[in-house]
């Protein structure tokens, strides 16, 4: 078994061209594979620059995958928080 995160196993499936369409939502807004991976590279300097370790847990908000991904590039878990 590997000792990868989540986030490196979705890396891993990524296709080559980063312009490729990530996320297509139903508002209109397109989130293409590079955007991701660039948002997640900021929550994950974020969560760092906070202390915030492998192993350590934080809440993300639901439905925001480049978030999501960002806590799964440092190895913490991820705690969804539900919206009311």
């Amino acid at each position: 078994m590997s000792n990868a995160n989540l986030y490196t196993l979705f890396r891993e499936q990524f296709p080559a061209d980063p312009a490729a369409v990530f996320l297509d939502g139903v508002d209109g807004r397109v989130l293409r594979y590079g955007e991701a991976g660039q948002r997640s590279g900021k929550v994950l300097s974020v969560l760092q620059r906070h202390g915030v370790t492998q192993g350590d847990r934080v809440v993300v908000e639901p439905a925001q995958p480049p978030a999501d991904h960002g806590v799964d590039r440092l190895g913490v878990g991820g705690l969804e928080r539900e919206l009311a």
